[in-house]
């Protein structure tokens, strides 16, 4: 080897910032490329397991774990606060793709999954909205006017009782590999979901009324319109009951001049 070697030691110390950037060696090609420190720590930590203070940015994360027998697999961990005073629950944060904000997705004591657009601390997470249950208080609605007539809305009820079906939801359709882990475009059919129970419900293409979350493929909508089809129940279950108790008045009525009649006889 020729040359004067340079150790370690003998290299100036220096203050290295985020931008600086360090070569990456291949053992058989030599230098092949290089890497800021912000990245390589990125990398280290996940090597190494070690804890960062500050946010860790990364495009994407896999939380890789291989054949882990008869173990779990990759796990994504959001550690709670574990202030003794002021705990709050470990979220997970979403940011809108237009318009800005951000959502944040947690755990309440009871096991209920929440969310908030704010961080979730010990003094706001417990207000947090409950998926799936955030929009029915007035201030999330522009009210267009009074209901439809109970007439109308039996008519809507019956087209809905036609849409029920017996069925079950389709299997999961899993992708085949090649030996390179490569997709062949085959598929392979997976599990039903539910365990494959069977339902009776109403299938949206047949009754728009009780579909939500159209698109084109889906003018019907995509899920079960559950605001639309409580509010018809109220209405007629109310409207039923009405004339039930008209009906039960009136027969009493009746029931009564018959006998006042009968004992003239």
């Amino acid at each position: 080897m020729s040359g004067v070697p340079i150790t370690i030691p003998a290299l100036p110390a220096v203050s290295p910032a985020t931008a600086d950037q360090v070569a990456l060696w291949d053992t058989d090609l030599g230098i092949q490329g290089k890497s800021t420190l912000t990245n390589l720590g990125s990398v280290l930590a996940l090597l190494t397991g070690a804890t960062f203070t500050g946010v860790v940015a990364a495009p994407s994360i896999n939380a890789f774990v291989g054949d882990n027998g008869a173990g779990g697999g990759g796990i994504l961990i959001a550690d709670n606060n574990q202030n003794v005073t002021t705990p709050a629950p470990g979220s997970t944060r979403m940011d809108k793709a237009v318009g800005g904000g951000s959502f944040f997705l947690f755990p309440d004591d009871s096991n209920i999954l929440r969310f908030t657009t704010s961080t979730p601390t010990n003094a706001n997470y417990a207000t947090g909205n409950v998926i799936g249950t955030q929009t029915s208080s007035l201030d999330t609605k522009d009210v267009l006017g009074e209901a439809l007539p109970a007439e109308e809305v039996l008519a809507l009820i019956a087209e809905g009782a036609a849409a029920v079906r017996r069925f079950q939801y389709k299997a999961v359709l899993n992708p085949v590999y090649d030996n390179e882990g490569n997709e062949t475009g085959e598929f392979v059919e997976g599990p039903r979901p539910y365990g494959g129970e069977e339902f009776s419900g109403v299938v949206v293409d047949f009754a728009g009324r009780y579909g939500t979350d159209r698109d084109a493929a889906h003018p019907n909508g995509k899920g079960l319109n559950t605001i639309n089809s409580t509010g018809d129940l109220l209405i007629a279950v109310n409207y039923l009951a009405g004339r039930v108790a008209e009906l039960e008045t009136r027969l009493a009525e009746a029931a009564n001049t018959i006998e006042a009649a009968l004992a003239k006889l």
